[in-house]
């Protein structure tokens, strides 16, 4: 009976990290800081729960490209080549994406869901996952 429960018990602490860990999946960590980069992008976010946000200093995890799929082939868009981009349907673990050009075109593309999305507001950091965006449009960033 007691060896049952020591038994028990050493199964229990071997489970706790993991299960603490479980809330933790899927969700980037917390940064204080925005990667400075060599130009400055501005953006209006839209989220799934159609909550907007200005947002400066935009980058994709400190880059200045968006990188989507068009088949099985990687494409990396500029971010100065577009002017807004919205999310669709979810296939898998990636999310369709209407991208707007700034020549006014448009292109439908593929995006993994879990790309990262950083910036500043006002009060702090921002970050955002792909598969959590409606639509991001590009602003015109003042001049610095």
């Amino acid at each position: 009976m007691v060896r049952r429960r020591v038994i028990s018990f050493g199964y229990l602490m071997i489970l706790v990290p993991f299960l603490f860990g479980m809330g933790m999946f899927g969700q980037p960590a917390a940064r204080e800081e925005v990667p400075v980069t060599k130009e400055r992008f501005d953006a209006t976010v839209e989220d799934l729960e159609g909550v907007v946000v200005q947002v400066t200093h935009v980058s994709y995890d400190g880059e200045l490209y968006f990188p989507v799929y068009r088949g099985k082939g990687l494409v990396t868009i500029p971010f100065r080549k577009i002017r807004a981009f919205e999310l669709g349907e979810k296939e898998q673990d990636r999310r369709e994406v209407k991208v707007t050009f700034q020549d006014e075109t448009s292109e439908t593309f593929w995006v993994d869901e879990d790309l990262l999305f950083l910036g500043k507001v006002s009060y702090g950091t921002y970050q955002i996952q792909a598969k959590d965006i409606r639509r991001l449009e590009f602003t015109q960033a003042p001049s610095e």
